[in-house]
């Protein structure tokens, strides 16, 4: 019993330590964030840039606000997984909830096509109208998860070159922030 109290009180030194390092050490780290730009990284116009405000249209407010009702209504149907397909995919922009409102309404509005226009008997109609929903349901995430495949196989494919350049500039004597400058302005793509 008297070794955890002592082992206790050991860690608990050692936070206090370390809470009065930290709360020591910020004004420091202010100083280095402004120091930043002496070392020639700076952001281009169009990143400074904000993005263009582009209104959405009725489609898309329709599809948010059903994603959004939707959302986590069924475990492989969430904001978060959507996210993450979008992040991957490098669609910075498009909320996850209207990809989700986008499968919805894809989902809804093919089957109802598919009926208006088949002139086909009523049973392969219903099969046709409820596995052109299936798809239609599941197109957008498709579309998403081929296109984050598609763009971390180029990373994949690509990272060999920004590797082979890092070490040459590196070598011959630039600096690793000049190298990755560098290698930005070269290295076109995702990566």
């Amino acid at each position: 019993m008297f070794l955890f109290l002592v082992g206790g009180l050991a860690l608990v030194a050692v936070a206090v330590s370390f809470l009065a390092r930290g709360a020591r050490l910020q004004p420091a780290r202010a100083d280095v964030l402004t120091l930043i730009g002496a070392y020639g990284i700076t952001a281009t116009d169009e990143a400074r840039r904000p993005a263009e405000q582009v209104e959405p249209s009725p489609l898309g407010i329709a599809a948010s606000f059903l994603g959004a009702r939707l959302n986590g209504r069924l475990p492989w149907f969430t904001e978060d997984r959507a996210r993450r397909a979008l992040l991957a995919a490098g669609m910075y922009t498009t909320e996850p909830r209207r990809l989700m409102g986008y499968q919805v309404l894809a989902g809804l509005a093919l089957p109802v096509l598919w009926l208006l226009s088949s002139p086909v008997s009523t049973v392969p109609l219903v099969l046709g109208a409820v596995g052109i929903a299936a798809g239609g349901f599941w197109a957008p995430m498709l579309v998403v998860n081929r296109r984050g495949r598609s763009r971390l196989e180029q990373i994949e494919y690509e990272l060999p070159e920004l590797v082979d350049l890092l070490v040459v500039t590196l070598e011959a004597g630039v600096s690793f922030a000049g190298s990755m400058q560098l290698a930005s302005e070269r290295v076109q793509g995702p990566l």
